[in-house]
């Protein structure tokens, strides 16, 4: 039997745990290679629930910007969204 995994909505979030993912995403998304220890400072209760979370974000943006080191010329957003994919036909 397979297990399903519940995805957790913003009602399971504070505001202020949001805000923190938030800022710390576009910092990552930026570049600006963001302290985690210092955002999570900011929802010091959260700090446990938040570093997965921060700590993926980070992996992703790295691997995000060694895709587009590796393959300049392909338009990212295009290739992972597929609703701006252009359609066959």
């Amino acid at each position: 039997m397979k297990h399903e995994r519940r995805a957790t909505s913003e009602s399971d979030n504070t505001d202020e745990e949001l805000d923190v993912f938030g800022d710390f995403f576009e910092a990552a998304r930026d570049g600006k290679n963001p302290d985690i220890e210092v955002f999570l400072r900011r929802v010091p209760g959260s700090a446990k629930k938040l570093r997965p979370v921060l700590e993926t974000v980070v992996r992703l943006c790295a691997e995000v910007e060694q895709l587009r080191a590796e393959y300049p010329s392909v338009d990212l957003a295009r290739l992972l969204d597929p609703e701006k994919r252009p359609r066959g036909g």
